[in-house]
């Protein structure tokens, strides 16, 4: 559990939560703390956010675009209102808060073993070809905040990436730097998830693909996007047959055939994929150092870390722009 969120948290935040929706707060178990409180109720998703992490305005914006979203149809988390009517809830604790926003729990099985494959692959490029093609019609309500890749409080770890040999806080500037110069155009860049991963989807019967998690959406190149669905594929263990460059080519195939079917992104936009999976791994890595208690690790948590690292200092050479040829 993240820091702050361990110090505030009690039994008592998570029943005046469920009360706030009419909900028995026996019925929730907790399912995922990496930084948010993930409750699962059955029929109902509780999710805490500490104040430390996101403030409301962040959560609002966030809502507000899947609202949009669940208007638009596509298959995507849907919001539960508090008894209230309100789209999210506040539970004070001292000085802080958590905010809790409760879904509908989504049916579905996590995209593992046999599901693990190219029709699902396809599918899921098809619903990220269809949220940046629906979203550039999107307009924010008034008020909202609008924040930017390098924005996001995910970003802003260079104060506790590691002091060593390996200068990484100059080379995590210096990777930005080079992003941030990618160009920006209406066809190129807008509202993203930013956070895909097999974590935050679901496959139902007929291995279509239903989205959530979207605290982490914000502006950003729509080939970042799609390199964040990569990186998180590469975790996952390769299927048999395959190493790590022939992986990535299916994969790529795979998902960019039903992402064209959905959103036209030019191809030159695959030459910034290595440096932008060389970013998220700087990300992860420095803003787990900032939430986990970095003395007090779990033998999971130290492998992962050791596992970023490695990556780190190893690139993605094996990944090339001229997957489609």
């Amino acid at each position: 559990m993240e820091k702050q969120t361990s110090t505030y948290f009690s039994s008592s935040v998570l029943q005046q939560a469920a009360d706030l929706y009419g909900l028995e707060a026996t019925n929730f178990r907790l399912i995922r703390e990496n930084s948010n409180l993930i409750f699962d109720g059955g029929d109902r998703i509780l999710r805490l956010t500490h104040s430390s992490l996101r403030g409301t305005d962040d959560i609002r914006s966030e809502l507000d675009w899947i609202l949009f979203l669940n208007e638009r149809q596509l298959p995507v988390v849907q919001i539960v209102n508090s008894l209230k009517g309100l789209h999210f809830e506040r539970v004070v604790v001292e000085k802080t808060y958590f905010t809790v926003v409760c879904f509908v729990k989504i049916k579905g099985n996590v995209a593992n073993g046999d599901l693990w494959g190219k029709t699902v692959f396809t599918n899921l490029g098809k619903l990220v070809g269809q949220l940046h093609r629906v979203t550039k019609e999107y307009q924010a309500a008034a008020g909202m905040k609008t924040v930017h890749w390098d924005e996001i409080v995910e970003a802003k770890i260079v104060p506790y990436l590691p002091k060593d040999h390996r200068m990484l806080a100059a080379k995590y500037q210096a990777i930005t730097k080079k992003i941030q110069e990618i160009p920006k155009r209406e066809d190129n860049y807008g509202l993203v998830h930013y956070d895909i991963h097999y974590g935050n989807f679901l496959v139902d019967e007929q291995q279509a693909v239903i989205l959530f998690d979207f605290e982490m959406a914000c502006h950003s190149w729509y080939i970042n996007d799609i390199a964040i669905v990569l990186y998180y594929a590469l975790i996952h263990p390769l299927p048999e047959g395959f190493d790590k460059p022939t992986f990535v080519r299916f994969f790529l195939r795979s998902f960019m055939k039903g992402y064209q079917e959905e959103n036209t992104l030019d191809t030159t936009e695959f030459q910034y994929l290595r440096l932008l999976l060389e970013y998220r791994d700087f990300l992860i890595y420095g803003y787990l150092h900032k939430v986990w208690d970095i003395a007090n690790l779990s033998v999971s948590q130290k492998r992962y870390l050791e596992k970023l690292g490695n990556s780190i200092e190893e690139g993605y050479g094996f990944v090339d722009d001229g997957f489609m040829s």
